[in-house]
C-alpha cells in the first residue's frame, strides 16, 4: 500500500480542492472504497479513510454529556481541580464535532493529569501521616502533573511538525513529527507504569492502616477511588499503546485505514476513563476542609503543627508509650490522628490521670 496523507493540511474540509502553482487541480474527492480507505490524491484528508458521520456524531454527543456531567459534579462538590477532566472531555467533544486531529491526540493528557491530582489528594486525606513513604501527597501530585505537562509539549511538538510536513507534502517531515509524538506517548506510558506501582503502594498502606487501626480512616471511600483510578489508567494505557502501534509503522498498517480501530481503541477507552469519574467522583469521598490543600498561611501553619504532633505520636508507638511520656487517647476510637496526650509527672504521682486514657498491654 502506498503511503498516504496522514494529517490535515492547511484546511479541514475534505470536500475542498487544492491547486498547484499553475492553478490546476491536484486532488479529487475521495470515492467510497474498501475499509473506507482514502486513496492517494484525494482532497485534504484528515484520516486515511472516509470518516463515517454516525459514529462521530454519537461520540460527540457522549463526550458532550460527559462534559456536562463533570461540570455539574464540580459545582455540586466544589472541586475546582475537576476543571482538568472537564477540559479533556470538552476537547474530545470538539474533536468529533469538527474532526480535529490535534485534539484527538492531546485530550487524553488532561484526563491523565486528573488521575495524578486525585491520588495526591487521597494521600493527604486518607493516610494518617498525609504522606506515602517519605513523599507528601501534594508533592507527588505536582511531580506527576509536571511529567504530564512535559509529555504534552513533546506530543504537541510532534503534531505541529507532522502537520507542517503534510502541508508541504514532505513525507520525511511528517514521519519525523509522528516519531516525536510517539516518543511523548512512550514517555507518558512509562510514567503511567510508575504511577500504577505508587497507586498499589497507596492501597497497601491504606489497608494496613485500617488493619492496625493507626488512624480513624474515613469510611471505605479510598477503595472506590482507587478502583476508579485503576480503570482510568488501564483505559489510558490502551489508548497510548494503540497510538504507539499506529504510528510506529506507516506503510501497510491496518490501524491507519480501518476506522473501527480509532473508535474501539481510542474513543471507547477515553469515554470509559472519563465516565468512571462521573460515577465515582472524588467529591463523593473527599469531603471537608482536609480534602484539599490549605491555602492560607494560618492553615498551612496549623497543618505543620498537626503533623508535628502526629510525628510525636508515631515515635511514641515505636519506642513504647512510657519512654516518651505519651499515652494513647482512646476517645478518638483508638490510637490515631491527634489521639495522643502528654502525661505529666503530677498525674502519675497523684494518680489523677484517667484510666480511660491508657493503653492496654
Amino acid at each position: 500500500m502506498a503511503t498516504t496523507t496522514l494529517l490535515p493540511s492547511t484546511t479541514a474540509s475534505i470536500t475542498s480542492s487544492s491547486t498547484s502553482s499553475t492553478g490546476t487541480s491536484t486532488c479529487t474527492p475521495a470515492p467510497p472504497a474498501k475499509h473506507d480507505y482514502a486513496p492517494d490524491g484525494t482532497c485534504e484528508q484528515i484520516w486515511e479513510y472516509n470518516v463515517a458521520v454516525p459514529p462521530a456524531a454519537a461520540f460527540a454527543i457522549l463526550f458532550g454529556l460527559a462534559s456536562i456531567a463533570h461540570i455539574v459534579l464540580a459545582c455540586i462538590h466544589r472541586k475546582r481541580f475537576s476543571l482538568v477532566i472537564i477540559m479533556g472531555t470538552v476537547w474530545r467533544n470538539e474533536n468529533y464535532y469538527n474532526n480535529n486531529f490535534g485534539l484527538t491526540l492531546l485530550a487524553p493528557l488532561w484526563i491523565n493529569a486528573f488521575v495524578y491530582m486525585t491520588l495526591g489528594r487521597m494521600i493527604h486525606y486518607f493516610l494518617p501521616e498525609r504522606r506515602l513513604g517519605f513523599i507528601k501527597g501534594r508533592l507527588l501530585a505536582r511531580c506527576f502533573v509536571l511529567a504530564d505537562i512535559i509529555c504534552f509539549f513533546i506530543q504537541i511538538g510532534g503534531v505541529v511538525i507532522a502537520v507542517i510536513g503534510t502541508s508541504n507534502n514532505n513525507d520525511s517531515t511528517t514521519r519525523s513529527g509522528l516519531n516525536v509524538f510517539n516518543a511523548g506517548a512512550g514517555v507518558q506510558q512509562g510514567f503511567i507504569v510508575i504511577f500504577v506501582g505508587i497507586l498499589s503502594f497507596f492501597a497497601f498502606t491504606a489497608r494496613r492502616a485500617e488493619t492496625r487501626q493507626n488512624a480513624p480512616l474515613r469510611p471505605q471511600g479510598w477503595k472506590f477511588l482507587t478502583f476508579a483510578l485503576y480503570v482510568a489508567l488501564a483505559m489510558i494505557s490502551v489508548r497510548c499503546i494503540f497510538r504507539l502501534c499506529e504510528y510506529s509503522k506507516l506503510d501497510d498498517n491496518p490501524l491507519l485505514y480501518v476506522e473501527a480501530y480509532e473508535y474501539g481503541l481510542d474513543a471507547v477507552p477515553m469515554l470509559l476513563a472519563s465516565s468512571v469519574f462521573c460515577v465515582l467522583h472524588p467529591g463523593l469521598f473527599l469531603v471537608g476542609p482536609e480534602s484539599t490543600w490549605p491555602k492560607s498561611r494560618k492553615g498551612k501553619k496549623a497543618l505543620k503543627q498537626q503533623e508535628k504532633e502526629e510525628k510525636a505520636a508515631r515515635k511514641a508507638r515505636k519506642h513504647g508509650n512510657g519512654e516518651t511520656g505519651l499515652v494513647a487517647d482512646t476517645s478518638y476510637g483508638g490510637v490515631g490522628r491527634r489521639g495522643w496526650q502528654r502525661m505529666g509527672d503530677e498525674d502519675v504521682e497523684l494518680g489523677t490521670f484517667s484510666p480511660s486514657h491508657t493503653t492496654s498491654t
